[in-house]
């Protein structure tokens, strides 16, 4: 059973990554995905609207979407596989694996030459490259909670349960095994931010998370300025203080 899974999902992962047989196309700024309505729409019912109501994209087959384009290949990416990257290691193009196809004009072909033919003759070439990984790696780690909101957010938008629970578990596993301050408070930004909608699931950890890790916050300048300028922030913050507060009075007495 466990490897005819297998099977299955590695068939999944070729037809995403070839976007062969594709029959719906999703646009989302300049690039564009091939996918498959049996796939898609069973699992969203954003799309499965789309397509199957009256509306312009069940008859032209193409759906324009008004979102990050990385965030929408992860999302893509766990329609098929049931899963997703929570990194920004590789160019976007990589990313999607081959179904996405950004338009290059010859001048943006012949500088990408031009710049391939530099790295290839200077001497440090190596150590460059050795030094790009290593704060690549960094900055991986200082992002992942704040993509794994990002693609909860995306998931509510296009009405995906599944992947909501998975971002979820995904953002608090950052938060436990992998946590960084400045992680936390750009993922609390967004989260909180006036133009995201309210989740109070992933509010309820960032607000959670923000008690267990105080003695490194209060040292940071932003974790200030958050806590003055995002009032419902500021709200949930405050009253997991006052029953923390309240729970050793009981303790003590």
């Amino acid at each position: 059973m466990a490897a005819d899974f297998e099977s299955l999902r590695l068939l999944l992962s070729r037809i995403r990554k070839y976007g062969a047989y594709s029959d719906l196309t999703v646009l989302c700024e300049s690039f564009t995905f091939r996918v498959h309505r049996c796939i898609v729409c069973p699992q969203s019912r954003f799309f499965d609207k789309a397509i199957s109501g009256q509306f312009q994209e069940a008859s032209t087959g193409h759906v324009t979407l008004e979102d990050d384009p990385r965030i929408v290949a992860k999302m893509i990416d766990y329609l098929y596989c049931a899963d997703y990257e929570d990194s920004y290691e590789y160019p976007i193009e990589e990313l999607v694996q081959g179904t996405l196809e950004p338009p290059k004009s010859e001048e943006q072909q012949n500088e990408i030459s031009t710049i391939d033919e530099i790295a290839e003759s200077a001497e440090s070439a190596e150590s460059a490259e050795n030094n790009i990984a290593a704060a690549a790696s960094v900055l991986v780690k200082q992002r992942r909670a704040l993509i794994n909101a990002e693609i909860y957010v995306i998931a509510d938008k296009y009405q995906i349960e599944g992947l909501k629970t998975l971002a979820k578990q995904k953002m608090e596993s950052c938060l436990q095994l992998n946590w960084t301050d400045t992680d936390f408070i750009n993922t609390t930004q967004y989260v909180y931010g006036p133009n995201i909608p309210s989740h109070s699931e992933i509010r309820d950890i960032l607000s959670r998370y923000s008690i267990q890790h105080l003695s490194t916050l209060e040292h940071q300048q932003r974790f200030h300025d958050i806590l003055k300028s995002l009032a419902p922030f500021s709200y949930d913050f405050s009253f997991l203080m006052i029953k923390k507060v309240l729970q050793l009075e009981q303790e003590l007495w």
